[in-house]
């Protein structure tokens, strides 16, 4: 910064202004006032130590000032340390994650509810015609050999009555690749799943190869057997037991012969308003299987899950939570995540 010259009117007014400090000459209120923190710490040179020290003695409303700052620093000093909680880092984190879920995510094409946006109210007239012109169709392709042209042209394999694996059925809203694969290597299967109604799902296995990818689906007390393909899917028909209230549905197959194993939990009670719901859940001592169980079948939602489910979770907690902030609370210490891929229905994945 350059400084006024010599001869200069500012110049002069700093030489003279400084001459008074040192001098010990009247000093200014406001002069007086910048100088609490300097005098209290003993910062300042004698003659201006002196022209203070005259200035609050004859000057009662610069006095009270600075007795109010010199009991406001004494206080500040005896005041002790505070330090954080040992919790405060995991809880700032946690409520960021809980925000992060909360916020709406843009709807792709898979997610939208397809069954409300192409429902249309129609004559009962017009329906019953309908009705019976499609139960014609259906008769004429199961009595006449339209049945096999078509699936031939179509490379859809009939299911027999010894398979149960394979069965064509309408477009599912959530296809869904397993957490391991890559954008340049898939993992060789794709699964999606579709509450029907009551207690029934329909189990979408589609083949992200050229090549056949045979599976294995063990349901419980029932095993499913078969081979998907390019627009040859496979879907399968499950409904978990009330008295349960629960099944969990293990998927495997082989990517370049290396095992591959997914999880599907299905719910005897699907609650399609499950985001509304805020429950309190406490487990310890338990497994990631065990804490899945009980949110899935508390809430009533589907979950898609990779990983270790033996894996131990010491202490499982979700106070007042929604299924989100259910999974993230009981899990997140386990390094799992969770995301939801359509209306009660989320993927479940170790922490990538």
């Amino acid at each position: 910064m350059l400084l006024p010259w010599p001869g200069h009117k500012a110049y002069r007014y700093r030489v003279k202004q400084s001459a008074n400090d040192r001098s010990g000459s009247v000093m200014r209120c406001t002069r007086a006032q910048s100088l609490f923190s300097s005098y209290l710490e003993n910062s300042i040179d004698n003659p201006l130590r002196i022209a203070f020290e005259e200035h609050l003695a004859a000057c009662p409303r610069c006095k009270a000032a600075y007795d109010r700052f010199h009991a406001a620093v004494v206080m500040l000093e005896e005041m002790p340390e505070v330090e954080p909680p040992p919790d405060l880092h995991a809880n700032v984190m946690m409520r960021v994650q809980r925000a992060r879920q909360a916020a709406p995510k843009p709807v792709r094409w898979w997610q939208i509810d397809w069954q409300h946006v192409f429902t249309i109210r129609v004559p009962a007239r017009a329906a019953a015609i309908g009705v019976a012109v499609l139960l014609l169709v259906v008769t004429a392709f199961q009595l006449t050999p339209l049945n096999t042209t078509v699936a031939n042209i179509f490379g859809i394999r009939q299911s027999s009555s010894n398979d149960n694996s394979v069965g064509i059925g309408g477009e599912l809203v959530n296809p869904w690749r397993p957490w391991d694969s890559q954008a340049e290597k898939d993992s060789g299967l794709s699964i999606s799943v579709r509450h029907v109604s009551g207690t029934a799902y329909d189990l979408r296995l589609s083949a992200d190869w050229e090549e056949p990818v045979s599976f294995t689906v063990d349901a419980g007390n029932r095993n499913y057997n078969g081979v998907v393909a390019k627009n040859q899917d496979a879907e399968i028909r499950l409904s978990p037991s009330r008295n349960t209230g629960l099944m969990i549905a293990k998927v495997l197959w082989h990517r370049e012969n290396m095992p591959q194993v997914e999880y599907v939990f299905l719910p005897a009670r699907f609650n399609e308003y499950s985001s509304r719901e805020r429950l309190t859940i406490t487990l310890q001592n338990t497994t990631i299987r065990e804490v899945l169980s009980r949110v899935s079948e508390a809430y009533g939602i589907v979950l898609l899950v990779s990983g270790d489910l033996n894996k131990t979770v010491a202490y499982a907690v979700a106070e007042d939570a929604n299924p989100s902030e259910a999974l993230y609370d009981c899990l997140g210490s386990a390094g799992m995540s969770s995301r939801a891929l359509a209306n009660s229905i989320y993927v479940v994945e170790p922490v990538r």
